[in-house]
């Protein structure tokens, strides 16, 4: 029995091969399966991949395309404004490059479609295929709308672009018919440069006056300028005997190195008036009021300070920012300083108004101090060789305010007990009194010499007495606030023939707060009739946030005066951005870019090659070039006399550009660019500063000389970076002047770049 079960095992064995045979056989065919599914899934991925990239090269290669319309565009208008230049802004041949785009890709008579035609035409051949059944579309059935019909080939234009709107792109592969739609917007933007193409270079085509030293507004002299103004290393004054005024228009640029001063060169009863318009940019080293009246809108920065020497009146409507933040120098220190009665200033419109520095004591009041090296500052402006010269520096005393009237001073005076006192059990005081009358300088020295008031026998005996109490401060010692023990003297000669010392002390901004704050407290009444009798007229804004100033100021409004508390340091801190903009426009005219060794340049050597014109005109003589003739004539003049008048002669109307070594006098309206080495002066009635930018050009660009002649080169190459003006040969009225014009062949291409001009909106792809 166990032999017949063991030969009928033998079955058993064949059914497992089966099983094992069947299982090998599904496992290949599975993996098989798979692998060849995988295959497939690449082979379609990669034939969309392909497909797809196909389709994005004919994106590309309209986008290329639209490149070299747009570049073809704007040479077309460059060229045309070669000879039909007019209006004189920018704008003119934009829109001018605007349309020939818009002209070059519209259908026919349809400034608003555009032609896919022409789009297809900057494709490839060998991409589009058979004509008859192309593989390109532009036009495309999957995207069209049932109630609108087919999106619209739309062109939308605006001031400085033209987008074509609904691109799709619909490649057909020809080998399997795969699908691929691109959808975009092209965008053409319009080049954004100016009549300059380099930062580093101003335009110098919206300034009407570049001086090197003043500028002068004479008496009875009304300027209104529609053209920016660089008034000079040395400043600018308005109103030199009589009334004068200077009234800017526009979004342009007044800027000066030195001081405006809206009383002419010196004090007294002259008047000025500034007034500029709420778009203008108006730097300044200082602001100066008489009996003068600031209108200020726009944004007015200041490097120094807003000075009142007499019962002027200042508005300001725009944003104000003293940026100088110097403690140690009073020229670079902004605040407001009122040193007159019945002086206004009104601030209750305005956008913004920031002070970074402190008032100090001590400017501009021909007294000399005590020799302290970490204050120096201060100082007087003296003519000298008709420049202004900072001369007897002195060490000028700060205060705790950004906002202060004369009045204030009296509480930073030493107190009068602690003037020379002998120490000991008693101490005795021997001079009391502050300021000190009859006390000199010892010989040699800023100390005070005290020798015809104190026996020599007086042992310890101290001038200022750092610690003894005083009553004026309510008990608190000198020293709390000085721990240095540091005072200033303050020498001035009376009208009396008497010499007095005025004593301060020398303080930290924070101390100066500190002190003047207690002060206040213990001295109200007398502080109030000091305020009381200057009487100045601080109307704010009443916001925190529009007024922020680093040290404390005094308000009044009618008999009663009130204590400011400095604004918030936090919102002080962009004084090195203004500061920056400040030196290089006052350099170059431009606001960034400047080289350090530009910056210790006069900007008559910075903008031109002085050298070269001096040596042209070296001997006083003028030369003149002319271009055009009758109403088209203008002129371009190079001199070297002392001083060039402007106004004088028939024709001078036609002279559009004067470049003078010295000083020029203009006498009558002016439409061009002046530019000189010395003091541009204005004299006689009213002088409007206009625009022609055309005549501009053709003054500078021509090399024909009046009486006949050529000229060595023509004006616009005596300009650093001349050769960056791309568009300095405009406007010239003929092909042989535009022949002769420095840039009439030069390929605006080359400064720029047309793929960056040309952009995707709202790409997506299927």
């Amino acid at each position: 029995m166990k032999r017949l079960i063991r030969k009928n095992n033998r079955g058993s064995a064949i059914i497992v091969v089966l099983v094992t045979v069947a299982f090998v056989f599904i496992l290949i065919t599975t993996l098989l399966f798979v692998t060849l599914s995988n295959i497939l899934m690449k082979y379609s991925d990669a034939r969309n991949k392909n497909n797809f990239y196909t389709a994005e090269t004919v994106v590309e290669q309209i986008k290329a395309g639209l490149e070299n319309k747009s570049s073809a565009a704007f040479s077309e208008a460059y060229k045309s404004s070669l000879t039909y230049y007019s209006g004189g802004e920018k704008d003119t041949m934009v829109a001018r490059y605007l349309a020939n785009v818009t002209d070059e890709l519209c259908k026919a008579g349809q400034n608003d479609e555009w032609d896919e035609t022409k789009l297809l035409e900057m494709v490839d051949e060998g991409l589009i295929g058979n004509p008859a059944d192309p593989y390109v579309s532009l036009d495309v059935d999957e995207f069209k709308s049932e109630a609108a019909g087919a999106r619209p080939h739309k062109i939308v234009h605006s001031t400085t672009a033209v987008t074509l709107e609904n691109v799709y792109v619909k490649y057909t592969s020809p080998a399997d018919g795969t699908v691929s739609i691109i959808q975009t917007n092209y965008v053409l933007s319009a080049p954004a440069g100016s009549f300059s193409y380099s930062s580093q270079l101003p335009d110098i085509f919206d300034y009407a006056i570049i001086a090197g030293q003043h500028m002068v507004v004479a008496e009875n002299t009304e300027v209104i300028s529609e053209k920016s103004i660089y008034g000079g290393d040395y400043g600018i004054d308005i109103g030199e005997k009589k009334e004068g005024s200077l009234t800017m228009t526009g979004r342009r640029y007044l800027i000066t190195k030195g001081t405006v001063s809206l009383n002419g060169q010196a004090s007294g009863s002259r008047e000025g008036k500034l007034v500029t318009d709420r778009r203008t940019y108006f730097y300044a080293g200082e602001l100066e009021v008489n009996k003068g009246v600031a209108e200020l809108g726009g944004l007015t920065t200041v490097s120094d300070d807003l000075a009142y020497k007499g019962a002027g009146r200042v508005t300001v409507s725009g944003s104000y920012i003293g940026f100088g933040d110097s403690e140690t120098d009073a020229r670079s220190s902004s605040a407001v300083l009122i040193n007159a009665k019945k002086a206004e200033l009104d601030t209750s419109k305005a956008e913004q108004v920031l002070l970074y520095g402190h008032a100090f004591i001590g400017e501009d009041t021909g007294a000399e101090s005590s020799s302290f090296p970490q204050y120096d500052g201060g100082g007087d402006r003296v003519r000298e060789n008709g420049k202004n010269v900072w001369t007897n520096a002195k060490n000028s005393v700060i205060m705790g305010q950004s906002v202060a009237a004369r009045a204030d001073q009296v509480a930073y005076m030493i107190p009068p007990e602690c003037i020379g006192v002998v120490k000991g059990a008693n101490n005795t005081v021997l001079i009391g009194e502050n300021p000190v009358m009859g006390i000199k300088k010892k010989t040699g020295t800023n100390e005070p010499d005290y020798s015809d008031r104190v026996s020599s026998s007086v042992s310890d005996f101290r001038i200022v007495d750092f610690e003894r109490q005083a009553d004026a401060l309510g008990g608190h010692y000198l020293k709390e606030f000085s721990p240095d023990e540091l005072y200033a003297v303050r020498y001035v000669r009376s009208q009396y023939g008497d010499t007095l010392a005025y004593f301060y002390l020398i303080m930290t901004p924070d101390k100066a707060e500190e002190y003047l704050k207690l002060y206040y407290e213990n001295n109200r009444a007398r502080a109030d009739k000091y305020f009381k009798f200057y009487e100045p007229d601080l109307s704010g804004t009443g916001d925190a946030e529009k007024t922020v100033t680093e040290g404390q100021s005094f308000t009044t409004s009618g008999n009663t005066v009130t204590m400011r508390e400095a604004g918030n340091p936090g919102a002080l801190a962009a004084s090195s951005r203004y500061r920056t903009k400040y030196l290089n426009l006052c350099a170059k005219l431009v606001e960034s870019g400047v080289q350090p060794e530009e910056l210790n340049r006069n900007i008559f050597d910075n903008l031109l090659f002085s050298d070269d014109v001096e040596a042209k005109v070296s001997s006083g003589e003028t030369i003149t070039c002319v271009i055009g003739s009758g109403d088209e004539e203008v002129r371009g003049v190079l001199t070297g006399e002392d001083n060039f008048v402007y106004g004088d002669h028939d024709g001078d109307e036609k002279i559009k550009v004067i470049i003078s070594t010295g000083d020029v006098t203009v006498k009558k309206n002016f439409d061009g660019l002046i530019i000189a080495g010395g003091t541009i002066t204005f004299r006689g009635g009213q002088i409007k500063l206009g625009i022609d930018r055309t005549g501009t050009a053709r003054a500078l660009q021509t090399v024909k000389l009046a009486g006949g002649g050529k000229a060595e080169r023509p004006l616009i190459r005596y300009f650093r970076g001349w050769e960056q003006y791309p568009l300095e040969g405009i406007a010239t009225v003929s092909e042989d002047e535009a022949d002769e014009s420095v840039s009439a062949n030069m390929d605006y291409s080359e400064y720029t770049d047309y793929s960056e001009l040309v952009h995707y909106e709202n790409y997506s792809k299927k």
